[in-house]
């Protein structure tokens, strides 16, 4: 009996362990590098997102889009990501180049979702070969999949936390699809205003007076050390959390973080 009750424990303590070992693999890397972006910082260039911008205006209100309609001017989407297959990176600066694959990853996803919509509820419906390794996207010369445009690019070469509450997945627990493009000259101001609004308007920081926890959006969770680059997890939050949500974490030199569930579902504005 005795030697049962030994091997039940120690069955559970590599359990534990397990998990605490095998948790970082389902996570993306966490990026150490300073920005590596390759620009000219004189430049005065701009880039030309005036279609995506009109799509996005017309087609978006809320964080959520009208697909059905949005898919009657597919071409005018695949026209603007045609358009910036072939652009210089060295020809623009930094905060061009930023504004440039934020759009691009977006852009690239609403296309993504346009090719199988309406028979879709979910972006996870589209088979995982087709999805977000799909190495089919060209962006300044370079052939990316969207994971690629996400962790080799925005994350690697941009030291810019923020860009997690910009870029979109389709779904409805994503941070919000902004109504316009990203550009060179707004770039900082809409970063600022789509993580408050993130954090603020669409539940990505709450505050559980009942549990004394901080329930945080699961984009904290998997991208953890981007946002602790600097000090603890609370610490950013309590930049960009409601004044309440702020105040409690403040006042606090410990809290009990929990991750909400993510939701999937496509973030239709006609369902």
């Amino acid at each position: 009996m005795i030697k049962f009750f030994c091997l039940g424990i120690a069955v559970a303590l590599l359990g534990v362990a397990a998990m605490f070992i095998l948790k970082p693999l389902f996570r993306p890397a966490r990026v150490l590098s300073k920005e590596t972006y390759v620009a000219d910082p004189a430049s005065n260039a701009r880039i030309d997102h005036a279609v995506f911008d009109a799509l996005l205006k017309k087609h978006v209100k809320n964080g959520r889009v009208d697909y059905a309609k949005l898919k009657n001017e597919q071409d005018a989407l695949r026209g603007y990501l045609k358009g910036i297959e072939a652009l210089d990176a060295k020809s623009f600066n930094r905060n061009e180049l930023l504004a440039l694959f934020v759009n691009a990853y977006n852009a690239a996803t609403l296309e993504l979702i346009l090719e199988h919509y309406p028979g879709i509820a979910s972006i996870k419906d589209i088979p995982g070969a087709k999805r977000w390794d799909d190495k089919r996207w060209t962006v300044c010369g370079e052939l990316l999949s969207l994971s690629e445009l996400e962790h080799n690019i925005l994350r690697k070469r941009f030291e810019e936390p923020r860009i997690h509450f910009a870029i979109n997945c389709a779904s409805i627990s994503c941070p919000p699809i902004r109504s316009e493009a990203y550009t060179g000259d707004a770039i900082d101001a809409q970063l600022q205003e789509q993580t408050l609004t993130m954090n603020r308007e669409f539940g990505g920081a709450q505050w559980d007076a009942a549990t004394a926890t901080l329930r945080l959006s699961k984009i904290y969770d998997w991208y953890e050390g981007d946002f602790t680059r600097a000090g603890e997890l609370k610490d950013y939050v309590a930049r960009y959390a409601a004044a309440d949500v702020a105040e409690q974490l403040k006042k606090r030199t410990k809290v009990d973080i929990v991750f909400q569930e993510y939701n999937w579902t496509l973030n239709d504005i006609q369902k």
